[in-house]
């Protein structure tokens, strides 16, 4: 099976291409801008399966720069399903758990009807409904709060990696506490997309992120144990956060469909330990 991976120098393409490895063709944004079908026609070609990591995932940017969010995550996603019909190819395209409201009091299924509360998670649910309505050899997988080795490209500088620092710039950070999620590793990620490929699920939406649930705060908490080390944090509530983008008050996800089918996710905190322990290498 020839794959292509858009987004491949992302901290999930990056872990995707080592799994994949010489059956895939990586496509950055220098080679491929999604927003441009003209390029998807041109350099998706003789693939059997795409993988689009590619998004726009400033949260709070996307609320000023609502033309780019829209651009990326919904009419990118639309280009790269167009072009994957053309070609006869599978597409499976990486969502978010912001496309829900945070108001469910239990986890998120893949039944449970979306109702984002921002313009990012709106611009990514706009994508899923392109995707499902211009392809059925599809699979949308949605996660949760990712981290990875490589880092994320649109970020200068990620959550585990501001608070593994804390202790060096001593400084002490506020963290909320009411905001709930499913922290994910994109190693784990990468390993169940791959499952899901290699065994020829059915089509349709997965959620796919490490087991369990936990607040920002609690995670940070988790960090500083693993590492050893005595940053300083202070947990606070969303509504003093700075944020320009309101956030979903919870939205874990529970990996129903996967583990149905046989397949499961560790837990956050055995990912988290494992990730530590390589990230901490490099700092």
């Amino acid at each position: 099976m020839k794959i292509g991976i858009i987004g491949s120098e992302g901290q999930l393409g990056y872990d995707l291409m080592n799994i994949f490895g010489s059956s895939a063709l990586g496509f950055d944004i220098k080679d491929l801008d999604i927003r441009k079908l003209d390029r998807c026609q041109k350099l998706l070609k003789d693939l059997d399966l795409v993988i689009n990591c590619a998004a726009y995932v400033k949260v709070d940017d996307c609320e000023s720069n609502w033309q780019e969010a829209l651009s990326v995550n919904a009419l990118g996603a639309k280009n790269v399903a167009l072009v994957c019909k053309q070609i006869n190819a599978k597409l499976m395209h990486i969502s978010t758990d912001f496309v829900f409201d945070g108001e469910k009091k239990d986890c998120y299924r893949e039944e449970d009807v979306p109702n984002p509360i921002n313009v990012y998670g709106s611009s990514k649910y706009l994508g899923e409904i392109f995707v499902k309505n211009c392809l059925s050899q599809h699979y949308i997988v949605r996660t949760s709060s990712l981290y990875g080795i490589r880092g994320a490209k649109g970020k200068e500088e990620n959550f585990i990696d501001t608070i593994a620092k804390s202790d060096k710039r001593g400084k002490c950070l506020e963290v909320v506490d009411d905001i709930y999620m499913s922290p994910t590793y994109t190693k784990d990620l990468a390993a169940m997309v791959s499952k899901i490929i290699e065994n020829d699920l059915p089509f349709g939406t997965y959620h796919v992120s490490n087991k369990g649930s936990c607040s920002w705060f609690e995670f940070a908490k988790n960090i500083l144990e693993f590492l050893g080390v005595n940053g300083q944090i202070k947990p606070i509530k969303s509504k003093d956060f700075a944020g320009k983008a309101r956030r979903p008050k919870s939205t874990v996800l529970a990996n129903t469909k996967i583990e149905n089918l046989g397949f499961k996710m560790r837990s956050w905190e055995k990912a988290l330990e494992e990730f530590i322990g390589e990230r901490s290498k490099i700092w």
